[in-house]
C-alpha cells in the first residue's frame, strides 16, 4: 500500500537539512492543496468591510492570494482614503530573522500581511496580493462595494446571501441567495440618498355615492352654558341664498309614565318599657343514691319522642387504665427478591478478531498488522461527525524481551529494551475500527524476527461518542468473557505475543 511522502525518523538517525525541508515541503504541498480546493483569490473568513463615518473598518479574517499565500488581519482596522476612486489591497510580504542568518543567508523566514487604500486605477494588484473591497462616489458622497462572489461560504450554510457571526465572533458568508431560501434578517443598510420628488398622479375616477346612513338617535339636552360676551360688531355678511324646506319631522313618541312617589319615613319608636328585676338562682339539689338495678320489664310501645334535654354537665376525667400485655412476637417475613444490579448504558467494544493475551507466530503478526488489520468492533454507531474528523484514537506499541545470544539456547540477558512505536492509521466505519500499520512490511520482519515480543493495543475510548453523543466506555467484555459496567471514558488495553 503506497503512503503520501514523508519523512520517517528512528533512532539514531542523524537528521539533516533534507529531512526537514522534505518534511515541511510534504506539509507546504498539503496546505497547498486544501487551499485550492476551497478556492484560491477569496475570502475564507471575515475581513467584511463597511464604512465607519469617513473611515473604512476591516473586520478580521482570512484570505487566500491567487498564487495561494494566506493573508490574515488578527484585530480590526480602521482605514481612511485620500482620493477616490480606490479599493482596499491586502499584500503578502516577507522578512526574516537577522540573528538566525548563515553566512548572510536567511533561515526562518516570515510572512506579514499589509492593508491599505490605494488609488484604483484600473491595474491588477498582483498574484501575491488581494483587492477586498472598492471605493467611489455615488451622488455626492463615498459607496464601498465588496463582492460576495469573493466569499467562501461557510461549511453549515444555508444560502441566505447574509453574513452571520460564530460563538467566537467571527464572520462568515451564509452562501449566495437562492429563490424560496428564507434567510436570517440581514445588517441594517447604509441609509441611501433621499430619491427626487415624484409627479403628481392623475384624478382619480369619482367613487360610487355612498348610501344614507341611519338616522341617529337624538342626544341627551346639554346643559345651559354661561352667558358669552358680546362680541364686537363684524361686518355684514353677504346674504346667502334661500335654503330649501325642511323635511316635516317625525312625531315624537309617547312619554313614559311617570315613577310612582316615595314611601314616607317610618314613624319613631315608642319608648322601651322598664324591664323586670331578675329573680335569684336556686341552690342545686343534692345527687341521689343510686338505686338497684331492677328487673327487665316487656318491652313496650315505642313512646313519642321527647324535646331534646338541655346538655348536661361534662364529667370528671377517669383513672388511667393498667398497662396491657405485651402481644406475642409476629412470624419472620420472607426473605425479597434481590434488585437488579445497576446498570450503566455508555457504548463499548464488544468484539476483536485477535485473541487477548494469545501467542502468534512473527509470520502471522505481520499479516494481522499489514494486511487483516486490527479489528474493534463496537456496540453501538459512532457519531457521524467522527467520520469526518477521524481522530486517531488507537496506538500499536512493540515490547521486546530480552534477546539471547547469537548461537546459543541460554536464557537471556535480562535488560532494559526500547519500546517502539508501530506507525499505522484508522479506517472508520460506523461500528467498525480498523487499524492498518504504515511501516515498511519488511522492516517489521527484521524486527519481528529478532526477539519475541508483546503487541500492546490501546484505544483511547473518551474520545469516542455514538449518535447520542456519549462517550464509549473502556470496559474489558471483550477481553474477558465477562460482564462490567460500563462507565464513560478510560482507556481501553489489549496485548498479544509474538513468538
Amino acid at each position: 500500500m503506497a503512503d503520501d511522502g514523508h519523512t520517517h525518523f528512528v533512532d539514531g538517525l542523524r537528521v539533516t537539512a533534507d529531512h526537514l525541508e522534505h518534511m515541511q515541503r510534504t506539509l507546504h504541498d498539503a496546505v497547498v492543496d486544501l487551499r485550492c480546493t476551497v478556492g484560491l483569490g477569496s475570502i475564507a473568513w471575515g475581513l467584511r468591510a463597511v464604512l465607519d463615518g469617513n473611515a473604512v473598518k476591516v473586520e478580521p479574517g482570512c484570505a487566500f492570494t491567487r498564487s495561494g499565500l494566506r493573508l490574515a488581519v488578527d484585530a480590526p482596522l480602521n482605514l481612511s482614503a485620500a482620493s477616490l476612486p480606490a479599493r482596499v489591497v491586502l499584500r503578502a510580504t516577507n522578512a526574516d530573522k537577522v540573528a538566525l542568518r548563515v553566512a548572510g543567508t536567511p533561515t526562518l523566514i516570515t510572512q506579514q500581511t499589509s492593508v491599505a487604500i490605494e488609488a484604483d486605477d484600473g491595474n491588477a494588484a498582483g498574484d501575491d496580493a488581494l483587492v477586498i473591497a472598492t471605493l467611489k462616489t455615488s451622488e455626492g458622497a463615498t459607496a464601498l462595494e465588496q463582492d460576495a462572489g469573493l466569499f467562501i461560504a461557510a461549511g453549515n450554510h444555508r444560502h441566505t446571501g447574509n453574513h452571520f457571526q460564530d460563538p467566537q465572533g467571527r464572520w462568515h458568508y451564509d452562501g449566495a441567495a437562492i429563490a424560496g431560501a428564507k434567510g436570517d434578517k440581514g445588517d441594517p443598510g447604509a441609509p441611501g440618498t433621499k430619491g427626487d420628488k415624484g409627479d403628481p398622479g392623475s384624478n382619480g375616477d369619482p367613487g360610487e355615492k355612498g348610501e344614507n346612513g341611519d338616522k341617529g338617535v337624538p342626544g341627551e339636552k346639554g346643559e345651559k352654558g354661561d352667558k358669552g360676551e358680546k362680541g364686537d360688531p363684524g361686518q355684514q355678511g353677504v346674504p346667502g341664498e334661500k335654503g330649501d324646506r325642511g323635511d316635516k319631522g317625525d312625531k315624537g313618541d309617547k312619554g313614559e309614565k311617570g315613577d310612582r312617589g316615595d314611601k314616607g319615613d317610618k314613624g319613631d319608636a315608642g319608648q322601651q318599657g322598664v324591664s323586670g328585676v331578675k329573680g335569684d338562682r336556686g341552690d342545686k339539689g343534692d345527687k341521689g343514691d343510686k338505686g338497684d338495678k331492677g328487673d327487665a320489664g316487656q318491652q313496650g310501645a315505642a313512646g313519642i319522642k321527647g324535646d331534646r334535654g338541655e346538655k348536661g354537665e361534662k364529667g370528671d376525667r377517669g383513672d388511667k387504665g393498667a398497662k396491657g400485655d405485651k402481644g406475642d412476637k409476629g412470624d419472620k417475613g420472607d426473605k425479597g427478591d434481590p434488585g437488579a444490579p445497576a446498570q450503566l448504558d455508555s457504548p463499548f467494544v464488544i468484539k476483536i478478531n485477535w485473541s487477548q493475551g494469545g501467542r502468534i507466530a512473527a509470520d502471522q503478526a505481520l499479516t494481522l498488522l499489514t494486511q487483516t488489520g486490527l479489528q474493534i468492533n463496537l456496540s453501538t454507531p459512532l457519531h457521524v461527525g467522527l467520520m469526518d474528523t477521524r481522530p486517531q484514537v488507537i496506538e500499536v506499541w512493540y515490547q521486546p524481551d530480552s534477546p539471547r545470544l547469537p548461537g546459543t539456547t541460554a536464557p537471556p540477558i535480562l535488560a532494559p529494551q526500547p519500546l517502539l512505536v508501530v506507525h499505522g492509521g484508522i479506517k472508520f466505519a460506523p461500528q467498525l475500527l480498523t487499524w492498518q500499520t504504515g511501516d515498511n512490511a519488511e522492516a517489521l520482519r527484521v524486527l519481528f524476527g529478532r526477539t519475541s515480543a508483546r503487541v500492546l493495543i490501546r484505544l483511547h475510548a473518551g474520545h469516542l461518542f455514538d449518535a447520542n453523543m456519549r462517550a464509549f466506555s473502556s470496559s474489558v467484555d471483550a477481553l474477558t468473557s465477562t460482564q462490567s459496567p460500563h462507565v464513560p471514558g478510560g482507556t481501553w488495553e489489549s496485548w498479544f505475543f509474538i513468538t
